[in-house]
């Protein structure tokens, strides 16, 4: 089990990634009203948080 919630965590932290990137990559092709940047900074901040409690 604690192998399992290990290998969901570590899935987590590439989400966080992914949709970070997503929204510098959105930031310039969209035209919509968004902040992307400040989204990508909220989802970059959770991927460093969660790296540094995992890897350490």
């Amino acid at each position: 089990m604690e192998r399992w919630v290990e290998d969901v965590e570590k899935y987590g932290l590439a989400s966080h990634l992914l949709w970070g990137l997503w929204g510098i990559v959105s930031e310039h092709v969209n035209k919509i009203d968004f902040d992307y940047l400040e989204y990508a900074r909220q989802r970059f901040r959770r991927y460093w948080a969660g790296k540094s409690h995992l890897f350490s």
